[in-house]
């Protein structure tokens, strides 16, 4: 749904992980084309206004093939429905120290803004 806020970085429970270096987890969701016609997706995500070294990719749910890319473009067939995933990671050893330890000390919310663009493909 757009404009939807998601607890991304929560577990199976629905309880919300406190970040830290070395945490890490997946958010699975469906993009569904309910046109009679072709669209193309392009997906892109961005932090708010807190930066900590988070890694993020967005893999096929079924076998966990990741795109090779935030900004690869991908064909909805008129009908279809691809199952993602978002994977996220913040690495044990970033090598970004002094980041890590300025996030932890802000308290505050981190959040990111996952795109999914749309349109409708050719004439």
């Amino acid at each position: 749904t757009q404009g939807q806020e998601i607890e991304l970085f929560s577990d199976l429970s629905g309880n919300v992980q406190t970040l830290l270096p070395g945490a890490e987890g997946s958010y699975p969701f469906i993009l569904e084309n309910n046109n009679s016609f072709h669209v193309i997706f392009t997906l892109s995500i961005e932090e708010d206004s807190l930066h900590i070294p988070m890694r993020f990719r967005i893999v096929t749910y079924k076998d966990r093939k990741p795109l090779t890319d935030w900004w690869d473009t991908q064909n909805g067939g008129a009908g279809e429905s691809k199952s993602y995933l978002l994977e996220w990671q913040w690495p044990y050893e970033s090598g970004k120290d002094g980041i890590d330890t300025n996030a932890g000390k802000a308290d505050l919310d981190y959040r990111v803004r996952l795109k999914i663009w749309a349109q409708q493909e050719g004439p």
